[in-house]
């Protein structure tokens, strides 16, 4: 598995068993409590498709501004049964050697495309911005952005950000950290988690406690690990704006500039990686995976929202379009690349 990749001003933190919060640095200091081999230990279950897994430590750091961040590794995936159904099933997941073709258990993976059972190197971790690059991983924020009166961060115990608008989500997430390449997660990005987390090393196919108000953050079975150590708010509290909307919409909302940044659709079956097309039976009513909400974009309704704030439907699989407007059931999260 690819290691996590502290870049100037982030800092390594873990809980220890009493649930109380060890920082590698404090204040710049090194912390002599801390201990590395504490950090992160991204578990596999032993036990049958839908037993919980709560013991999966997933990597987090902090930034300076005090945002928590939590690393997804690169990793090949595929999906077997449950594939463009709205049944959920195990999703095999392979971690990659740094940014080759081939897993840690020796696997050379050749497919990019959908498919059941193809086996595919998440799309999440390559971008372009010219040529195609690869990322080794992913920092995804642990929480819904909030604004802490300066900038948006991501901080457990605040209100989400609510009543922006997709332009906006999109701007104030680059402005967070321009040398770490923040921006607004991409709807693959936001697959990468919910593939893990319905794998063996997040929940094992048991879907996240939901959430139902708008503070970020919440109790243990809330995050997509079932402890301190996942990501929070993904399922419940408020849907989450998404850089990802109709091919005709987003280069003008988004800028050419950005194009690394953002995701155009031209159909429903368009891409894989997503939690779109092949977590869910159909592009209308509620058809994802854990009952989730499935409404794909229109040309009324542009771009893309995801969790959902309906206990009934709401799901990590569940998508629903939007106009890009700033409503108080929306908020948004931002993901780092670091330094590249």
């Amino acid at each position: 598995m690819n290691s996590p990749k502290l870049d100037t001003g982030m800092t390594a933190v873990y809980w220890d068993t009493n649930g109380n919060e060890i920082r590698q640095y404090n204040e710049g200091v090194l912390n002599t409590v801390f201990v590395y081999n504490d950090w992160y230990d991204y578990i596999a279950s032993t036990e049958s498709f839908a037993t919980d897994n709560t013991t999966s430590k997933w990597a987090n750091a902090v930034t300076a501004d005090g945002s928590y961040w939590v690393w997804i590794p690169r990793y090949a995936y595929s999906i077997g049964t449950g594939y463009h159904t709205n049944t959920s099933s195990p999703i095999h997941i392979e971690f990659m050697k740094g940014i080759t073709q081939e897993t840690a258990l020796g696997t050379i993976i050749i497919n990019s495309s959908l498919g059941q059972e193809n086996f595919n190197i998440h799309p999440a971790f390559r971008y372009n911005d010219g040529t195609e690059k690869m990322l080794s991983g992913i920092w995804v924020a642990k929480y819904e952005m909030s604004n802490n009166g300066t900038k948006a961060v991501s901080v457990p115990g605040a209100s989400s950000w609510k009543n922006i608008s997709i332009a906006n989500c999109f701007t104030n997430s680059l402005s967070i950290n321009l040398g770490l390449n923040s921006h607004l997660i991409k709807n693959s990005e936001w697959g990468a988690v919910a593939y893990l987390a319905q794998s063996k090393y997040g929940r094992n196919g048991v879907q996240t406690s939901w959430s139902d108000d708008y503070i970020t953050g919440g109790i243990a079975e809330e995050s997509t690990t079932g402890n301190n150590y996942g990501i929070f708010d993904m399922n419940g509290g408020l849907w989450e704006y998404v850089a990802a909307g109709l091919n005709s919409n987003v280069e003008n909302t988004f800028g050419s500039a950005n194009a690394k940044y953002y995701e155009g659709y031209s159909s429903y079956g368009d891409r894989y990686g997503d939690a779109v097309f092949e977590t869910s039976s159909s592009s209308s009513d509620s058809t994802s995976w854990h009952s989730g909400r499935s409404r794909f974009i229109s040309s009324g309704s542009s771009f893309f929202r995801r969790g959902y704030n309906d206990c009934l439907v709401a799901s990590l699989f569940a998508f629903n379009s939007d106009d890009g407007g700033a409503y108080d059931s929306i908020s948004f999260r931002s993901v780092l690349w670091g330094a590249l």
